[in-house]
């Protein structure tokens, strides 16, 4: 390994050890909800918008996913169905003619530039 590529690591796996010790006991208290649902004949309603929904499908329909779940799968509550969104970024695409992000188009900061109209 190079010097970036061990720095690289040693700070992601401090970090992933920062985060199972000050998430175990979160961690613990939803996997108990959890697991006291399914013991109860309940559901878990799982949801997710944008690109997250994939973990509910994950947890609903994977085979041998558990079956108390219950996916939110609405489409006006995903990022990527919301028409308002893609007429967002369609103005943004036509205003700027070169990038997605507003923010870092160095055109969307100057003042002289056309408002975004959605």
């Amino acid at each position: 390994m190079t010097d970036i590529t061990d720095a690289y690591f040693s700070n992601l796996i401090g970090r992933l050890e920062e985060l199972k010790r000050t998430l175990a006991e979160p961690m613990a208290q939803a996997a108990a909800v959890i697991l006291d649902a399914a013991h109860g004949d309940k559901r878990v309603y799982v949801f997710g918008t944008g690109h997250s929904h994939m973990l509910a499908e994950e947890v609903h329909y994977r085979a041998g996913g558990l079956a108390f779940t219950v996916p939110v799968l609405v489409g006006s509550a995903m990022l990527h169905e919301v028409r308002s969104s893609v007429r967002s970024m369609s103005a943004r695409r036509a205003w700027c003619g070169r990038c997605w992000s507003v923010t870092a188009c160095s055109r969307a900061m100057s003042s002289s530039s056309p408002p975004i109209r959605a």
